[in-house]
């Protein structure tokens, strides 16, 4: 199900973020616009970061039967590439937060990427 509304989102999502960029200025759309753009902008890197993830193992499987490599792990599922993509596309996110509040650091910085390290890892456990 994933599969079919996830590209769509992430095309529809892509448009409203050209026009709120284009079109209009932080004034002029208020807090709801802004708020816009954080959603919208999660939601094109959820759908980047889920087909990379998603066609990037595809390849790499490819080019390792190649060289006659076997690779015993089964290809990744679409949604368990999505659950994956839910947890790094949240970083950029957050790096994003952190400079808006004037707080970021390397120490901050370090934080999110340890927490995208956790979050890899409990995904990666769970399923």
């Amino acid at each position: 199900m994933i599969i079919k509304i996830l590209p769509g989102l992430t095309i529809i999502c892509t448009c409203i973020l050209a026009y709120l960029f284009f079109y209009t200025t932080p004034d002029t759309v208020g807090s709801f616009g802004v708020l816009m753009v954080f959603l919208c902008l999660y939601v094109v890197l959820l759908g980047l970061i889920t087909s990379s993830i998603f066609y990037g193992a595809r390849i790499v499987r490819f080019i390792c039967s190649l060289f006659r490599y076997p690779i015993r792990r089964p290809v990744i599922s679409y949604r368990h590439s999505y659950y994956y993509g839910t947890i790094v596309a949240l970083m950029p996110m957050m790096l994003i937060g952190l400079q808006a509040s004037a707080a970021l650091s390397v120490y901050s910085a370090a934080l999110i990427l340890a927490f995208g390290f956790l979050g890899i890892f409990y995904v990666s456990k769970r399923l």
